[in-house]
């Protein structure tokens, strides 16, 4: 069973053999003449929100109602959507990222689903393509601009796995999409953002089937002991958002820009390579904590 395979993985393996074993898949959904919607961060949140709740048409009702589903396979909403278990006092992150690229004057919609999660790929392509044809008010985003009619001109799956560049300083995370601040401020301790992104990088292992044998602390000590240049980071505007499963709306802390790192980056260089693919902090699945290494 899926639970079985996430909280006892059959192997342990060092964090430099990790690119090994990271697999993703990227459904693609390509959008012709919407490219200039590439940088709406509340469309990202929208098409997470319809995507979940097409989800929900192929789900049990547990599944719809947050708890573990019964099914064998498992729906793709408990797949994708609910907190498999908890690794001391963190959450295992949901296997997904959402990504928005503008390709020419096309806009592509992109989700990675992470290891055991492939499995559900085709259910999920399905369920972000009606999201994306009958739940977004295109129109409502456009701000003035004119859209063409709604036209999916390309839609695929591709496999991918994790080909880390060699490792380099100084490095430049320069973020593509905004990340969240709340809890740690990342201006004030740039540090923390590797922190971050050691935990979920550790825990996201276990969707490759892999726990990671990895000392800690002593990485703790490397990371903490880089030099970090945030003068490029900023303060974004508070995005808001409302879950419609629970009723509540909040304003997540945002912030945007690029961080420098100089230092003894190899021992550390897998985390911020599958960084890349997963984001870093909250938000992963709506598309937050995007960064590309430079």
């Amino acid at each position: 069973m899926l639970a079985d395979d996430l909280s006892a993985p059959v192997e342990r393996i060092p964090l430099a053999a990790l690119a090994d074993r990271w697999q993703t898949a990227r459904l693609e959904a390509r959008l012709a003449g919407y490219g200039a919607l590439a940088d709406d961060l509340v469309l990202m949140n929208r098409v997470r929100g319809a995507f979940g709740r097409r989800l929900m048409d192929g789900a049990s009702d547990e599944a719809i109602a947050g708890k573990p589903c019964p099914w064998h396979p498992p729906s793709a909403l408990d797949v994708l959507f609910r907190e498999q278990m908890r690794v001391g006092r963190h959450g295992l992150p949901k296997p997904l990222a959402l990504a928005l690229d503008r390709r020419e004057r096309d806009l592509v919609v992109r989700l990675t689903l992470f290891g055991l999660a492939i499995d559900w790929a085709a259910a999920a392509m399905q369920a972000m393509v009606s999201a994306l044809r009958h739940d977004i008010d295109w129109r409502s985003r456009a701000d003035g601009r004119f859209l063409p009619k709604l036209d999916i001109v390309d839609c695929m799956i591709l496999p991918a796995g994790l080909h880390p560049s060699a490792p380099r300083s100084p490095v430049v995370l320069r973020f593509v999409t905004p990340l969240d601040s709340s809890g740690d401020d990342p201006l004030e301790r740039p540090a923390t953002v590797v922190g971050r992104l050691a935990r979920r990088v550790d825990l996201m292992a276990r969707w490759m089937g892999v726990e990671l044998d990895a000392d800690w602390p002593a990485l703790s000590r490397v990371w903490l002991g880089l030099d970090y240049n945030a003068d490029r980071l900023a303060r974004a505007a508070a995005l808001a958002r409302h879950s419609s499963r629970t009723g509540q709306s909040f304003r997540q802390s945002l912030v945007a820009g690029e961080l420098a790192i100089v230092g003894a980056l190899e021992t550390i260089w897998p985390l911020l390579a599958a960084g890349e693919s997963c984001h870093v902090g909250r938000g992963a699945t709506q598309g937050l904590g995007r960064y590309v290494l430079e």
